[in-house]
């Protein structure tokens, strides 16, 4: 029984030592923003943001990220102003690692933004750009596609500009690099099968496509590719999600920052 008890009393006192509250300070020119989070418990960070001048609090949010990664100033717009840039830990997970907080100061002390599993490109276009990455189904099948936003005024804007952008022309889709997925799929599981997931393939193809202003090139891949005998319903359920999956980035409200107090 005294064995027992101490056992649980090092197993409580391991758990305590492995789980820690974290502060991180960031000073700006106008605020300062304190981040809190348990490095043990995804999602549970908060942030206050206060005045330089008084220390009052002016914005606060709980429960939202799950650690700090990284800050910068960048002109997102080439407007003569830096907007800042806030990395954020999310989930330990592919479909979801990371997030960017988008500050105004001009604006005011709130958090405009958010995008998920994001990267920032500069240096490439004649403004920076925030690639954001989607998995479809389960992050081990590699169905994803990417998008590139574009900031002005106070909102992200999916940036459509086929002709002039560097980076949109880079995130065209390769045909082979989807089929020698389809592929891997199929020997695994069949892609006719009950319960096939070989759709998530084409819906990311078809998906990319559209973002790159080709989307007849994703329905062309498909009438090519796929055999089963539902391919007209499939087709159907397809063009759904595509143009689901579209409507979502494409609307500047979608990157609105969620999280406030």
């Amino acid at each position: 029984m005294r064995k027992t008890f101490l056992a649980l009393i090092f197993c409580i006192n391991w758990s305590t030592v492995q789980s820690q509250i974290i502060t991180k300070e960031i000073l700006t020119d106008k605020y300062k923003i304190i981040l809190t989070w348990n490095d043990s418990v995804f999602f549970s960070g908060g942030m206050v943001v206060q005045n330089n001048s008084d220390g009052s609090t002016v914005f606060s949010a709980d429960n939202f990220h799950s650690g700090y990664n990284s800050d910068k100033s960048a002109d997102l717009n080439n407007d003569g102003s830096s907007e800042f840039l806030l990395e954020l830990g999310t989930g330990n997970t592919r479909s979801d690692y990371n997030m960017y907080v988008i500050f105004d100061f001009l604006k005011g002390a709130e958090p405009l933004c958010e995008v998920h599993n994001a990267e920032v490109i500069s240096n490439v276009d004649k403004v920076p750009e925030i690639i954001s990455n989607v998995r479809i189904g389960d992050p081990k099948m590699e169905a994803k596609y990417s998008y590139s936003l574009l900031y002005n005024d106070g909102k992200l804007i999916l940036n459509t500009n086929t002709k002039d952008s560097k980076v949109l022309k880079e995130l065209v889709p390769f045909e082979e690099d989807y089929s020698d997925l389809i592929n891997e799929y199929t020997k695994a599981s069949g892609e006719c099968d009950a319960g096939s997931s070989v759709g998530n393939y084409y819906e990311a193809y078809s998906t990319q496509q559209k973002i790159v202003g080709n989307e007849d090139a994703g329905w062309k891949f498909f009438d090519k590719n796929y055999k089963c005998d539902n391919k007209s319903s499939i087709k159907n359920e397809l063009r759904k999600s595509v143009e689901d999956n579209y409507s979502i980035i494409s609307n500047p409200d979608s990157y609105n920052f969620k999280n406030k107090d």
